[in-house]
């Protein structure tokens, strides 16, 4: 059984289709966009929903031009990595 967002997310899926948003199908989705835009209640419930493991590695697989440099800077100390940008990882490849 997939479970639904709780209707309070909903101001931060806007540019999906939140009725078809289900916390076992789009983890990724849903942690990129609550770690962009979430306030503490969104990030509350997003910790208390997945693993931290789950939301580090995720954060840890985007890259820094994904974030504004408030959000990139809070979640780059919370885990303790520094992403890496676009243009590095494309030149190095």
């Amino acid at each position: 059984m997939d479970t639904k967002l709780p209707l309070f997310l909903k101001p931060y899926f806007w540019s999906y289709n939140f009725d078809n948003l289900t916390i076992e199908k789009h983890p990724r989705s849903i942690v990129q966009a609550l770690l962009h835009y979430g306030n503490q209640e969104a990030t509350e419930w997003l910790f208390s929903t997945y693993p931290k493991n789950t939301i580090r590695d995720v954060f840890a697989t985007t890259y820094r031009g994904e974030y504004d440099r408030k959000s990139l800077h809070l979640w780059e100390t919370v885990f303790n990595l520094k992403l890496k940008d676009r243009a590095d990882v494309i030149a190095n490849a």
